[in-house]
């Protein structure tokens, strides 16, 4: 795989969505979600569930900005270390936002098993390492 080709890996390995005709009338809904990637696939299928009249439109194709172009990888943490979250909004909320991230990727989880696609989700151990000697002093 050349990751620095340019080009988005999901629709090369596994080719576009599906193609969808443009909006060509008019459509009556409660909500309207610009944006048909993995955010707003989320959000539809969240509010069409509880019954919500949903629309999602894109100028594009399916899936195939930002979302196209991500790793994939889902992880529990923030961008910013828990100690300097800490540091930043106190020990109870910083602990709750990683404590809901992790959450999430339950959540994701479930609706993989929900849809019945297993789409490659796998759970993975993993271990972070410091790339420069002051990260390894932050965190000690």
């Amino acid at each position: 795989m050349d990751l620095k080709s340019g080009r988005p890996f999901w629709p090369i390995k596994n080719g576009l969505l599906g193609h969808y005709f443009p909006l060509n009338q008019d459509v009556e809904c409660e909500v309207a979600i610009v944006g048909a990637g993995i955010t707003g696939a989320l959000v539809a299928y969240h509010l069409t569930k509880e019954g919500i009249p949903t629309v999602i439109v894109d100028r594009r194709e399916v899936g195939t900005g930002s979302t196209s172009a991500t790793t994939g990888l889902l992880q529990y943490e923030v961008d910013t270390p828990l100690f300097e979250l800490v540091g930043t909004v106190g020990e109870k909320k910083a602990v709750r936002s990683y404590q809901l991230c992790l959450e999430a990727i339950y959540g994701i989880e479930r609706l993989v098993h929900e849809l019945g696609d297993a789409c490659d989700f796998e759970r993975k151990r993993s271990l972070y390492l410091a790339s420069l000697n002051s990260h390894v002093r932050l965190c000690s």
